[in-house]
C-alpha cells in the first residue's frame, strides 16, 4: 500500500537569511553563482531558464535581510513557488551559506575555518579561553622551514613572532635519514624555492608530515596548496591536474628536488606572501585549517590573492588515496 504524498512545505516556514556578504551572479551557462570566491562560494544548478531571474532575486532578498523571513512572503515577491523557495533555501543553508547555517560541517563542504569567517563576518574575535588553547598549540608545534633569503626568512620571523614554540630554518634536505634522529618530526613543513619538491613532498605525506609548498617566481608567490596525508590532494595530483604546465620541473626530476639557491623576491611581494603564508601555516597549527587543495597566489603590481583549486586526481598512486578512488574506476597503466 502507498503512502500518501507529503504535504508542501508550509508556506509560514520562515527562511534564514544568506550571509550578506554573498550575492548571486547570473552565468552564461544556465547557472546561478553566490558569491565571487572560488572556494567559498556556492554554484547553483538545476535551475529551470525562467527561475534564474526569480531565484536571483530570491537570494538578493536574503542577502539583506535582518532576519529570517516568511516562505510565503517570498514566494510571493519572486514568483516562485513555496516548495521551490524552501528547495533553494535548503541548498544554500546545506552549504552553510546562512546565518543560521547548520552546526555540523557539510561532507565534503567548507572548512571550519572557512565557515567561521562567512557565519561570523570579516573578523572573528577569539575569546581569552581559545586565545590560551591556541598559545599552548603553538608552545608545541615544531615547524621547519627548507630555503634561504629574504622570503623564507620573514616567514620564520612571523612565525616566531607569533610564539611557535620551534622553527627551524635554512636549507635542510628533510628526507627521513637527514632529519635529526633525537628531534621528533616536525608538525609543519614549509618549502620556499622556485620548484615544487615531488620527491620530498611524498615522503613527508608518508610519514604523516602536513607540508606548505612557497613557489617564488619573478613576480609573482604562489602559497600552497597545503598538503595534509590523508586529506585532499598532494602534489602528485596538482602536477597532474595542471595542463597548461604551471611548473616546468617532472615529478620524475631526481636533481635538487625543490632545494634551490638562495630565493630572491621583490619585498613588498616578499611581504604580502610571508604574511598570506604565516597565516596558513598558524591556521594550521591552531586547528582552524584553511580549505584542502587551495593554491594562494599573488603577483605584482597591485596586492591580491587569488586561488586555484585541486581535487584527489584519480590517476594519483599514492598509498593514501586508494581508500578514496571511486569503487569500479579504472586506474590509468
Amino acid at each position: 500500500m502507498s503512502s500518501p504524498p507529503s504535504a508542501p512545505p508550509d508556506a509560514g516556514t520562515l527562511v534564514p537569511p544568506v550571509h550578506p556578504g554573498l550575492r548571486p551572479l547570473l552565468r552564461s551557462d544556465g547557472t546561478l553563482q553566490l558569491g565571487h570566491d572560488p572556494v567559498h562560494g556556492l554554484l547553483l544548478e538545476g535551475l529551470h531558464e525562467e527561475e534564474l531571474g526569480p531565484a536571483s532575486h530570491l537570494l538578493r532578498l536574503l542577502a539583506g535581510a535582518a532576519g529570517p523571513l516568511p516562505a510565503g512572503s517570498l514566494a510571493r515577491a519572486t514568483g516562485l513557488s513555496t516548495e521551490r523557495v524552501h528547495e533553494i533555501s535548503a541548498a544554500v543553508e546545506g552549504a552553510g551559506l546562512t546565518v543560521s547555517g547548520p552546526a555540523a560541517l557539510p561532507a565534503g563542504g567548507l572548512a571550519a575555518w572557512s565557515l567561521a569567517r562567512l557565519r561570523q563576518g570579516p573578523e572573528v574575535s577569539i575569546s581569552a579561553q581559545v586565545v590560551s588553547l591556541l598559545t599552548d598549540r603553538r608552545a608545541g608545534a615544531l615547524v621547519t622551514i627548507d630555503g634561504s633569503g629574504q622570503l623564507a626568512a620573514e616567514i620564520t620571523r612571523l612565525l616566531t613572532a607569533a610564539r611557535v614554540g620551534g622553527v627551524r630554518s635554512g636549507c635542510y634536505a628533510a628526507v627521513t635519514e637527514d632529519l635529526d634522529p633525537i628531534q621528533p618530526d616536525p608538525t609543519l613543513v614549509i618549502t620556499v624555492a622556485t620548484r615544487l619538491p615531488f620527491a620530498r613532498a611524498a615522503d613527508w605525506q608518508e610519514r604523516g608530515i602536513a607540508h606548505l609548498p612557497v613557489v617564488a617566481r619573478p613576480a609573482s608567490i604562489d602559497i600552497g596548496p597545503l598538503i595534509v596525508p590523508g586529506q585532499g590532494p598532494c602534489l602528485a595530483c596538482v602536477a597532474a591536474s595542471e595542463t597548461a604546465g604551471l611548473t616546468p620541473f617532472t615529478i620524475e626530476d631526481p636533481i635538487e628536488d625543490g632545494q634551490t639557491e638562495t630565493v630572491h623576491t621583490e619585498p613588498s611581494l616578499t611581504a604580502v606572501a610571508a604574511g598570506a603564508a604565516a597565516m596558513l601555516a598558524l591556521g594550521h597549527l591552531d586547528a582552524y585549517p584553511p580549505p584542502i587543495g587551495v593554491r594562494w597566489h599573488c603577483a605584482l603590481p597591485l596586492p591580491s590573492l587569488a586561488t586555484t583549486s585541486w581535487r584527489v586526481h584519480p590517476a594519483c598512486s599514492s598509498s593514501t588515496h586508494r581508500s578514496r578512488i571511486t569503487p569500479g574506476q579504472n586506474r590509468p597503466a
